[in-house]
């Protein structure tokens, strides 16, 4: 890691778990070039299926099932 980059990670980890999330997220779509509106929308896709499952509407399957079908050879 050159000094620059050290430096600048040593700044990030002194700020507060939401700010630092909210800078690794415009890292990561700088990165990727990821459509802001549809990052949204999956968020939101994301907090409504896990709401729906705590509130026990939405069951849960374990994930080597699912992903039993997707990789038999």
């Amino acid at each position: 890691m050159n000094e620059r980059v050290k430096r600048l990670s040593d700044q990030a980890k002194t700020l507060p778990p939401e700010e630092l999330e909210e800078l690794v997220e415009e890292l990561v779509m700088c990165l990727h070039d990821i459509d802001p509106d549809v990052e949204k929308a999956w968020a939101e896709e994301a907090e409504r299926r896990a709401e729906a499952y705590l509130r026990g509407e939405t069951p849960a399957s374990d994930a080597k099932d699912v992903l039993s079908k997707y990789l038999k050879k």
